[in-house]
C-alpha cells in the first residue's frame, strides 16, 4: 500500500512538472509569435520548421552571393571602399510575424497576373529577371518551408508585381476578344480591389524590406513605385523611387561591384535595375 502510494505521488509529480513546462513554454512561443497565433499542432509544427530554415542559407535571395568578409580597400584620399554590404540581421523580425503565404491566390491566377506584368508593364525597363521570378515563385508554392527571413524581398516583390499585373489584366481580356467585366459583375469583382490588397501584403512588408536593404528590396521599392504612380496623386511613388535608390546605392549599385566572383546573372540584373530606377526616378 505504501508502495502504491508513493509511485501514485510520483505521477502526479511528474504530471505536474510536465504540465507547467508546457505552461512555460507556451507562454515562450507566444511572446515570440504574437498573442493571437493559435497553437494547435499545424501551427508549431510549422514554427519549428521556420525557426530551422531561418538561420540556414536562402534559397531565392542574392543576398547570398554579395555576402562576403567585411573588408576596407583604401582609395583616392580620404575615400573607403567597403567589399560587403553589411546587413543587421538581428533588426529584422522573426520569420513567424511575415505575411502568410496563403495570401496569395492559385498558381495560375498568379501566373496569369506575372504574364501580363511582363507583357505591359515591362516593355520598356528592366525591373526584375523573369527567369529569376519564375524560379522564386515556383519555391513560394511548392517549397515555402524553405524560405527564410533574408527571402523578405522576393515576398515583397511577388506581391507587388501581382498588384501591377492587375492594372493590366484587362489589355489581356481585350487581346484576347473578350468584353470587359459588366456593370453588374463589377460589383462584385474589381481588379483595382485585388491589386490593392497584393499592394497592401507587399507594403505591410516594407519595414523588414528596408531592414534586409538587398537587391530585391531595392525592386520591391522600385516596384511599390511603379504601382502607386498612377493610384496615388500625392506623391508617394516617389518616396517609394527615392527609398529605392536610396537602398540601391547603400548596396553599391551606382558603381561597379567590388566582387569578381559574382554570378554575371546578378551583376547584369544590379545594373540594369539601377539604371531603370535612376531613370524613372529623375
Amino acid at each position: 500500500m505504501h508502495a502504491t502510494s508513493s509511485s501514485q505521488r510520483g505521477v502526479d509529480h511528474g504530471t505536474s512538472t510536465q504540465s507547467k513546462r508546457l505552461e512555460y513554454l507556451e507562454r515562450i512561443v507566444r511572446s515570440h509569435a504574437g498573442p493571437e497565433m493559435p497553437l494547435d499542432l499545424d501551427t508549431l509544427r510549422n514554427l519549428a520548421d521556420e525557426a530551422d530554415s531561418r538561420h540556414s542559407p536562402s534559397v531565392t535571395s542574392h543576398e547570398d552571393e554579395v555576402d562576403k568578409s567585411i573588408t576596407m580597400q583604401s582609395l583616392d584620399g580620404n575615400v573607403m571602399l567597403f567589399d560587403e554590404y553589411y546587413r543587421p540581421d538581428e533588426l529584422r523580425s522573426p520569420t513567424g510575424s511575415l505575411v502568410p503565404l496563403s495570401s496569395l491566390p492559385p498558381r495560375s491566377i498568379t501566373d496569369f497576373l506575372i504574364h501580363c506584368f511582363f507583357q505591359h508593364a515591362e516593355a520598356n525597363y528592366s525591373f526584375v529577371d523573369r527567369d529569376w521570378l519564375c524560379s522564386q515563385v515556383d519555391v513560394v508554392y511548392e517549397n515555402p518551408m524553405a524560405l527564410s527571413n533574408r527571402d523578405i524581398g522576393t515576398l515583397s516583390m511577388t506581391f507587388t508585381i501581382l498588384a501591377i499585373g492587375t492594372q493590366y489584366a484587362y489589355l489581356e481580356s481585350i487581346a484576347e476578344g473578350k468584353s470587359t467585366t459588366s456593370a453588374g459583375d463589377s460589383k462584385q469583382f474589381s481588379e483595382d480591389a485585388v491589386g490593392i490588397q497584393f499592394y497592401r501584403k507587399a507594403a505591410h512588408l516594407l519595414p523588414e524590406v528596408i531592414a534586409a536593404s538587398s537587391l530585391e528590396s531595392v525592386q520591391a521599392c522600385l516596384l511599390m513605385g511603379i504601382y502607386t504612380l498612377p493610384v496615388d496623386a500625392s506623391g508617394l511613388a516617389y518616396i517609394y523611387l527615392n527609398l529605392a535608390l536610396k537602398l540601391a546605392i547603400q548596396n553599391g549599385m551606382h558603381r561597379k561591384h567590388p566582387a569578381n566572383d559574382i554570378d554575371a546573372r546578378i551583376r547584369e540584373t544590379r545594373n540594369r535595375v539601377w539604371w531603370a530606377l535612376y531613370t524613372i526616378e529623375q
